[in-house]
C-alpha cells in the first residue's frame, strides 16, 4: 500500500531534529502499523520502528448506571461512569441537555472519566446528562447516551432513608425536610420507596400531587389532611381494621381516584355468628369495584315506599346508607375505589 504521511521537518546542520506526527481522522481501526522515516535529499528510505503500532478509531461511549434519578437541590446523585470503545488517549467533558437529544450545556470541571452529579451543578429541573469524548488522535467527538436526573428544590418525597425507607416522618426522606400545612407536595414515581403514613401524627400539606406510577398509603388510625388540592394521577390506599381507619380530608379540589379499605368483622369471629349484615355508606364517589367474590347482597332502603331493594356496590349513592351481606368464605375485607367523596 502507499504510505501515508504523518508528518515531516526541515533538516538542519544539526543532524538531529524531531517530528512530531498526527495520525489523520479516517484511519481505519487495526494493529499492523508501522511508521518509518523517508528522506527526499538525498533519497533514503529508513527502517521502520519495528513493532506493529494498534489504531483504535473512537467509536462511541456510554454512561453507566443509566437509570433516571432525582435528588434535592442542595444534594448529590450517583456517580456516574463514562466507558469508551476504542480512541486511545480521550479527553472527557460532561454536559447537560434541557429537551432529549438537545444541545449540550458542558458543565464546568467536570472533564474526569467519572462524574458525581449534584444539585448546584445542574439546578432545578430535569435534566439529560451525557458525556462527550475526544480522541486525541485526532478531532472525533462522540456523544454518550443520556441519563435523566431531575433535581427538586423543596417539599419532594425521596424516600429511602435506611431503616425508615417509607417514614413520612422523617426529614431525610424529603428535598427540604418533613412539609407543613402550607407546603405543595409532589410524590414521584422515580422513588425506590414510597411514604406509608402511620398512627397518631396527622400529617398536613397545602397541594398535593401522586404522580403516575407513584403511591401513598394511610395505615389504619393514620391522617392526612390536605388543605389545597389533591391531583392523584398513581395510587393512593386507605387502610383499615375492624376498630380503627386511615382518614384523609381534602378541603380544596379533588382529580383522580383513591381506594379505600373497609375491613369488616365476618362470621369466622368468635360471637358473631346471627348472619353477616352490616350498615355502611360509600367512601367514594362511583366505586368502581364489585367485590362480588365477598359480598352476597346489598341492600337499599327506600323511604317512599318503605321498602329494601337490592343494588350492587358499583352503583352507590355517595352520603347514603346501605347494608351488605358478606358471603360466608369472605375475609371482610371491601375494597371502594372511585373519586374523593365531597
Amino acid at each position: 500500500s502507499v504510505p501515508t504521511a504523518v508528518g515531516s521537518v526541515a533538516s538542519d546542520a544539526s543532524g538531529s531534529q524531531t517530528i512530531t506526527i498526527t495520525i489523520p481522522v479516517a484511519t481505519p481501526s487495526g494493529t499492523g502499523y508501522r511508521i518509518r522515516v523517508i528522506s527526499d535529499n538525498p533519497s533514503v528510505t529508513g527502517f521502520d520502528n519495528g513493532t506493529n503500532i494498534a489504531v483504535s478509531e473512537l467509536s462511541s461511549v456510554s454512561i453507566s448506571p443509566s437509570d433516571d434519578q432525582m435528588i434535592c437541590l442542595a444534594g448529590t446523585g450517583a456517580q456516574l461512569t463514562a466507558t469508551d470503545a476504542g480512541g486511545g488517549e480521550i479527553m472527557h467533558q460532561w454536559g447537560k441537555r434541557s429537551v432529549p437529544g438537545g444541545s449540550i450545556t458542558d458543565i464546568p470541571g467536570a472533564t474526569s472519566l467519572t462524574y458525581t452529579f449534584s444539585g448546584s451543578d445542574l439546578g432545578e429541573g430535569t435534566w439529560y446528562l451525557v458525556c462527550t469524548s475526544t480522541s486525541l488522535c485526532g478531532v472525533l467527538l462522540t456523544s454518550s447516551n443520556e441519563v435523566k436526573v431531575t433535581v427538586f428544590a423543596g417539599s419532594i418525597w425521596i424516600g429511602g432513608t435506611p431503616g425508615s425507607e417509607t417514614d413520612w416522618n422523617n426529614d431525610a426522606n424529603w428535598c427540604g425536610g418533613t412539609p407543613s400545612s402550607t407546603d405543595n407536595i409532589n410524590i414521584s414515581s422515580s422513588c425506590e420507596y414510597f411514604p406509608d403514613i402511620q398512627p397518631p401524627v396527622i400529617y398536613e400539606c397545602r397541594d398535593l400531587t401522586v404522580g403516575a406510577g407513584a403511591h401513598l398509603a394511610i395505615e389504619a388510625g393514620g391522617a392526612l389532611t390536605v388543605h389545597g388540592n389533591l391531583d392523584c394521577q398513581g395510587t393512593l390506599t386507605i387502610n383499615s381494621t375492624v376498630t380503627s381507619s386511615g382518614s384523609m380530608i381534602v378541603e380544596g379540589n379533588a382529580t383522580g381516584q383513591v381506594t379505600y379499605n373497609r375491613q369488616m368483622k365476618t362470621t369466622a369471629d368468635p360471637g358473631y355468628t346471627n348472619y353477616d349484615w352490616h350498615y355502611f355508606s360509600s367512601p367514594v364517589v362511583s366505586n368502581t369495584v364489585d367485590n362480588s367474590a365477598k359480598v352476597t347482597e346489598v341492600y337499599g332502603w327506600d323511604e317512599s315506599t318503605g321498602t329494601w331493594y337490592t343494588t350492587d356496590l358499583t352503583s352507590l349513592s355517595s352520603g347514603v346508607g346501605y347494608n351488605l351481606d358478606q358471603s360466608p368464605s369472605g375475609d371482610g375485607l371491601i375494597t371502594f375505589t372511585g373519586a374523593v367523596a365531597g
